[in-house]
C-alpha cells in the first residue's frame, strides 16, 4: 500500500462508492463488524496512518467499511489499485 494522506484516502475511497449511493453526502453509518474489519485491513495496515488525526483515521475506516459493505473484497483492491496510480 502506497503511502498517502488521510484526504487522499477519503478522497479516493468516497470516488468509489459515490456510483453506488449517488444520493449520500455524508458517510452512511457502516455496520460495527465491518468498521473493525475495515480498521484492521486498510488503517492499522496503512504506512501513512501513524501521521493521520485520530478523526481521520476514523474517517478512513468508516469510508472503507463502506466501500467493503457495497464491494466487498473487490472494493479494497480497487482502492490499492486507485492509490497506487495515484
Amino acid at each position: 500500500m502506497p503511502e498517502a494522506s488521510a484526504i487522499e484516502v477519503i478522497s479516493t475511497v468516497r470516488r468509489l462508492v459515490l456510483p453506488d449511493l449517488p444520493s449520500v453526502r455524508s458517510c452512511p453509518a457502516p455496520r460495527p463488524e465491518l468498521l473493525r474489519l475495515a480498521t484492521a485491513l486498510v488503517v492499522d495496515e496503512h504506512p501513512s496512518a501513524p501521521a493521520w488525526s485520530a478523526a481521520d483515521r476514523e474517517t478512513v475506516a468508516e469510508w472503507v467499511a463502506v466501500l467493503i459493505e457495497h464491494r466487498g473484497e473487490d472494493g479494497v483492491q480497487a482502492l490499492l489499485r486507485a492509490l497506487d496510480r495515484a
